[in-house]
């Protein structure tokens, strides 16, 4: 078979004197390929008509949408603050479908009134901010866990001495304060109440919503006493908003262990005691009858959150 003849111009290149030529041409090629696609996401990102303000969960937000959101009602919001409320609206979306959350528009109404639905067509922006500080409070619930169930809370810390700068001027106006004598003396009272009432329903003596009223009527720690201005004993349902009694980090393994249908005996609750140190003290007991539970996370929420935009590449440019 007759050899082939390279074309004239590759015959030439393919000369000794000609490699190092042909080497460096490629080199010049890949390097402009390299600098071609460095060029198009560049341009991608930060060119006027598709400039990327923001990127989460795999979704880009581009320019326009942070347009459309702010539409021509709100001159005095900028457009970083409408790309973080997108930014946002996409971490709540991966967010709830992970936890099963939602939310509906009798929430939404029941939260900010019947005009919020009118702004989801003539103030998106509004509109949407609104619908991400909800979904951000009952995802914070189901972080914390969800409980509902009826209380009974007896306080004993009127005497106790909180370190902080008002200390002393506060001790001016409670002579007992920090006194041990006065302390004991009423936790063993708030002890002996809580106890009799758990009980009592218990034994089938009374019912739950009985010992309630009559914890709010005793003078001593009821709703009329020194603790007139604390939570006092009732229901509770945190998928509905923050209650403290129950929500204090101190109980919160001891509560995410009492299962539905349970009465859980009286306990003591430890609250921080300082504002420079983590310092706790015991400050009311506890009597819960769990309804409902569905414990929440291992971690903070604000924690949480953080974990989740770094696992989401929560990323704002603007």
């Amino acid at each position: 078979m007759p050899k082939l003849k390279l074309p004239i111009f590759l015959n030439r290149l393919n000369t000794k004197g000609n490699k190092r030529k042909v080497l460096g041409l490629g080199i010049i090629i890949i390097i402009g390929l390299i600098g071609f696609v460095g060029w198009s996401f560049f341009n991608d990102k930060f060119s006027s008509d598709k400039k990327i303000y923001a990127e989460v969960s795999g979704h880009k937000i581009y320019e326009q949408e942070v347009r459309d959101l702010l539409g021509d009602k709100n001159p005095d919001i900028s457009e970083q603050e409408a790309t973080l409320v997108l930014a946002d609206k996409y971490l709540i979306e991966t967010l709830a479908q992970e936890q099963g959350v939602t939310v509906n528009d009798e929430e939404l109404t029941a939260e900010y009134g019947n005009s919020v639905l009118k702004q989801k067509d003539n103030n998106k922006f509004a509109y949407q901010n609104k619908l991400n500080e909800l979904y951000f409070t009952k995802l914070a619930a189901a972080n914390r866990g969800l409980y509902k169930g009826k209380l009974l809370v007896t306080h004993f810390s009127r005497n106790v001495a909180y370190k902080s700068p008002l200390l002393k001027e506060e001790k001016k106006n409670n002579p007992d304060l920090g006194n041990p004598k006065a302390i004991a003396s009423d936790k063993k009272y708030a002890k002996n109440l809580i106890t009799q009432l758990y009980n009592d329903i218990k034994s089938g003596k009374i019912s739950f919503e009985e010992a309630i009223k009559i914890e709010k009527k005793d003078p001593k720690v009821g709703t009329s006493s020194a603790y007139r201005t604390l939570t006092h004993s009732g229901s509770f349902d945190t998928s509905t908003g923050i209650n403290g009694l129950i929500e204090t980090a101190s109980i919160h393994q001891r509560i995410s262990n009492i299962k539905p249908g349970e009465l859980a005996e009286p306990f003591a609750v430890k609250v921080s005691n300082s504002i420079d140190d983590d310092s706790m003290t015991e400050s009311y007991f506890l009597v819960i009858q769990m309804d409902k539970s569905s414990p929440g996370g291992t971690m903070q929420f604000d924690k949480y959150l953080e974990e989740a935009k770094r696992r989401l590449g929560y990323e704002i440019y603007v």
